[in-house]
C-alpha cells in the first residue's frame, strides 16, 4: 500500500486588522494570507466564534472589510518555539515595510508605523468563547453576545496595499534567516539572536508617538527604544557596547552618493575615559550620534526642548525621529552583510557606484537583471531620503 497522504490543516493564529494585503506571504509554517485566499474561507467556516470574529470588523466610516489573518500549520511535525516564531516573522515584514515607507516619504498612505502591524488581542478560545489577550486582561466571552471588529482609531483607514511600500529583498533576507532558525536545522548563534532581539525593539521603537496627543518626551522615549535596537544589533556578546560599535558598523555601508561616504561632520563626544574628542564622520553616522546625545539627555533628565528633537546637518531643521528608520535600515544592511551575506541583496552593485543608465543600457540577457534593477532603485530611494539631511 502506497504511503497515506496527511491532510494539511492551517489554523487561526491571530488578526492583523490594520493592513492591507493583497497578496500571501508565507512558509512552511506560518502565513499572513488575505480574504482571496482560499484558506481563508475554510478558516472561517471552522466554527462559529471563528466566523463571528472575522465576519464583523467595519471601520470608522462603518464599511466592512475582511482583515488579514496570521495562520499556523497545525499538524506541522516540528513547532518552533511561540511566541518567539510568531513575533519574529511579524517583525521582519513589519520592519522591511516601516523603513521603505519613510524612504519613500513621510506622509501620505505608507505604513509608516509598527502599529498596523499589531496583533488583534481578540482569538477564538475553547468550546464557542472569544478569548481576549493582553497584558490589561484575560477575558473569556461565551459568545453569546454580538462582536463588532475595528481598525485601531489612531491609524488611517485608506491604507495602501503594504506590498507597494515593502523592501521585497531586505524581507526575503531576514525570512530566510527566520526559516533556518525556527523552522530548519540552523543552530541559533549570539549573532541570530541580537538581530531578532533588535528587531522586537525597533518594532517598539517605530510605534506611533502620539495618540492623540503629546509631548516632546513621548518623542523621546522612541529614541531612547531606537538607540537600544541599534546597540543591540552591534553588541559583541562577550563585553560592552556603545556608540563606537553602531558607528563603526554604519560607516561600513556601501553608499553610491559620495556625499554620503564623505566623512565631513564634526562631532564631539566624550569618550569611557571621560575625555571630550572631536571625530569627522559620515552624515549617517551624524545622525545618530546626534540622535544617541539626545537619548542621554532624555534618559538623564537634561534639559532638552522642541529644537532639540531637530537635526544640526543643514537649515532645514528635519525632525530626527524621521531618519531613524532610515539609520536603521542602513545599519541593518551593514550587519547583513557582515554576518550573512544574503544573496539577495546585491552590495557589490551598490558599492560599484553603478547608476539606473548602467542597468537600463545593460546588453546582456542576465536573469539576475531585474533583481539588481530592483535593488538598485531602492538604494537609492533610502540614500535620496538620507540626502535630505544634507547641508
Amino acid at each position: 500500500m502506497g504511503q497515506e497522504k496527511i491532510e494539511t490543516t492551517w489554523e487561526l493564529v491571530f488578526i492583523l486588522n490594520n493592513l492591507t494585503f493583497s497578496r500571501n506571504w508565507e512558509n512552511d509554517y506560518l502565513a499572513i494570507i488575505g480574504p482571496k485566499d482560499e484558506r481563508y474561507s475554510s478558516i472561517k467556516e471552522q466554527s462559529p466564534t471563528t466566523k463571528k470574529l472575522l465576519s464583523n470588523f467595519v471601520n470608522q466610516r462603518k464599511q466592512s472589510f475582511s482583515p488579514p489573518i496570521l495562520i499556523r500549520k497545525s499538524n506541522y511535525p516540528r513547532p518552533p518555539k511561540e511566541p518567539d516564531s510568531i513575533l519574529a516573522f511579524r517583525n521582519i515584514l513589519a520592519i522591511s515595510s516601516i523603513v521603505k515607507g519613510w524612504g519613500i516619504s513621510s506622509t501620505g498612505c505608507n505604513a509608516l508605523y509598527s502599529d498596523y502591524f499589531d496583533l488583534y488581542p481578540l482569538v477564538p478560545g475553547k468550546q464557542g468563547t472569544i478569548h481576549t489577550i493582553s497584558s490589561a486582561m484575560h477575558d473569556f466571552d461565551m459568545g453569546s453576545r454580538p462582536f463588532l471588529g475595528q481598525n485601531s482609531p489612531h491609524l488611517p483607514i485608506d491604507l495602501s496595499d503594504v506590498w507597494t511600500h515593502t523592501d521585497e529583498l531586505l524581507l526575503e533576507s531576514l525570512h530566510e534567516i527566520w526559516k533556518g532558525i525556527f523552522i530548519g536545522t540552523t543552530q541559533e548563534t549570539w549573532t541570530d539572536t541580537a538581530l531578532f532581539r533588535s528587531l522586537q525593539m525597533a518594532y517598539r521603537a517605530f510605534q506611533c508617538p502620539v495618540r492623540p496627543i503629546g509631548s516632546i518626551y513621548d518623542y523621546g522615549t522612541h529614541l531612547v527604544l531606537f538607540a537600544s535596537a541599534c546597540e543591540i544589533l552591534c553588541h559583541p556578546e562577550k563585553g560592552d557596547v556603545g556608540p563606537k560599535e553602531v558607528l563603526e558598523l554604519l560607516h561600513q555601508y556601501p553608499f553610491c552618493e559620495k556625499r554620503l561616504r564623505h566623512k565631513r561632520y564634526k562631532f564631539k563626544r566624550e569618550t569611557k575615559a571621560g575625555k571630550i574628542v572631536t571625530e569627522t564622520m559620515t552624515l549617517a553616522q551624524k545622525l545618530y550620534s546626534q540622535i544617541y546625545d539626545l537619548r542621554n539627555d532624555f534618559i538623564h533628565g537634561n534639559k532638552v526642548t522642541d529644537s532639540s528633537l531637530r537635526a544640526s546637518t543643514n537649515k532645514k531643521r528635519k525632525p530626527l525621529t524621521w531618519a531613524m528608520p532610515i539609520i536603521y535600515r542602513t545599519l541593518l544592511y551593514a550587519f547583513l552583510k557582515k554576518n550573512y551575506q544574503p544573496a539577495s541583496l546585491t552590495f557589490d552593485d551598490i558599492k560599484a557606484g553603478n547608476t539606473l543608465r548602467d542597468y537600463i543600457t545593460d546588453p546582456t540577457n542576465n536573469p539576475a537583471f531585474a533583481r539588481k534593477f530592483y535593488n538598485h532603485t531602492i538604494n537609492r530611494c533610502y540614500e535620496e531620503a538620507l540626502l535630505q539631511y544634507a547641508p
